[in-house]
């Protein structure tokens, strides 16, 4: 939710000048996920599990996955920045983004994140063709888009998410 009302809200501040009503609706609709997301959780969250083995391990993993990420935009950004083709890196991030969906699926057990990273990354290599080059704002409308809808879908999925199974 929060990722993609940034995404989102990147997008409208280029493609319409911050156009303040499209900025609130945007925002409205990524507060309404947020929300619901956090009554889903506080109505499912038990008492504290104890941490194991296996939840350490995943929480490790997790993290480990998501720093990898960072530490990989930033050296393909600083690159491309480098190379004189900065208006490639938007493009480049959307990839590495959808990219660390792929371990996320496996760490968690959740096939969905399959699809989202795999989309995610169709979306970054094609759009550049759809629109008006890489550097595009709609990149990052269609980027906020998809992640809004992978979270409305893992709202509404009855597929439970298991911690580890690496």
């Amino acid at each position: 939710s929060v990722f993609g009302s940034l995404w989102n809200l990147s997008w409208a501040w280029q493609a319409h000048r911050g156009n303040s009503i499209l900025l609130a609706v945007i925002a409205i609709v990524g507060l309404t996920i947020l929300i619901c997301a956090i009554r889903i959780y506080k109505k499912n969250a038990g008492s504290p599990c104890p941490a194991t083995p296996e939840s350490k391990r995943s929480d490790r993993y997790f993290h480990l996955i998501n720093v990898g990420q960072w530490i990989v935009i930033f050296i393909v950004a600083n690159v491309l920045i480098n190379l004189g083709k900065a208006e490639w890196v938007v493009m480049s991030v959307i990839f590495i983004v959808g990219l660390h969906f792929i371990p996320m699926a496996r760490l968690f057990n959740y096939a969905p994140h399959y699809a989202l990273g795999v989309v995610i990354m169709l979306w970054s290599v094609s759009y550049p063709e759809l629109a008006n080059g890489p550097a595009d704002p709609i990149g990052a409308s269609g980027m906020g888009l998809l992640l809004w809808s992978g979270a409305v879908y893992a709202l509404h999925s009855k597929t439970p998410s298991v911690q580890l199974t690496v």
